[in-house]
C-alpha cells in the first residue's frame, strides 16, 4: 500500500473548506464530518491509486472521487 502525504496546501484547502461549512452551517460538528468523510478516503487512495475519475484538464494525474 502506498502511503499519502496532504501537502501544505491540500491541508490549506481543508481548512478552509471546514471554515465555510461551519460558517454556512452554524456547525463545527457538521464542519468535522464533511472533513473526516473526505480524509476517509485518503486510504481507499493509498490501497486503489487508480481510483476515482482521471481529471487531466486539472492537472495531468489528478483523479477526483465524489465524497457525500
Amino acid at each position: 500500500m502506498k502511503r499519502i502525504r496532504v501537502s501544505a496546501l491540500a491541508e490549506r484547502d481543508l481548512d478552509e473548506i471546514w471554515h465555510e461549512i461551519a460558517r454556512r452551517s452554524g456547525s463545527i460538528e457538521i464542519a468535522s464530518g464533511v472533513i473526516y468523510s473526505i480524509t476517509e478516503v485518503f486510504s481507499l487512495f493509498a490501497k486503489h491509486p487508480e481510483a476515482g475519475r482521471r481529471r487531466d484538464e486539472i492537472e495531468s494525474g489528478t483523479r477526483s472521487f465524489p465524497v457525500d
